[in-house]
């Protein structure tokens, strides 16, 4: 369910992108920046989606802190920091800001995944319930 939810944010925000720049701005200059960046917002938004399952998968094994400490070193160790440099030093723009969101998403779901399935015995998991 999740990654179906995750799928179809992604394809309304991408294929609804020049719909939905509209709602904000009547400039076509403005329009088109913001289409091309929700290009990349909606890939953000699967990623979203997925971390928010993952995390929801980690906390119903009661390993919230691990949880938290991921999305921490994610945001604000990865996506935040390369975003910024992204942003101001390569001279990207927000398409850096959101490429750095991006890859700390990206870094995120993968420990997750990994915290979820190669870090937990499952038979010790299930004997602890």
């Amino acid at each position: 369910m999740g990654l179906g939810l995750a799928t179809v944010t992604t394809s309304f925000i991408y294929f609804g992108r020049y719909f939905i720049a509209s709602f904000f701005t009547d400039i076509q200059s403005l329009k088109d920046i913001l289409a091309n960046t929700f290009e990349l917002v909606a890939f953000v938004e699967f990623f979203s989606c997925c971390q928010i399952w993952n995390q929801g998968f980690l906390k119903g094994l009661g390993k919230f802190n691990q949880a938290i400490n991921a999305l921490l070193l994610s945001f604000y160790a990865i996506a935040l920091p390369l975003g910024v440099y992204l942003a101001f030093w390569h001279h990207l723009g927000i398409g850096g800001l959101w490429t750095g969101m991006l890859i700390g998403l990206i870094v995120l779901n993968c420990l997750l995944v990994y915290l979820a399935w190669h870090h937990y015995s499952w038979d010790e998991v299930i004997k602890e319930s």
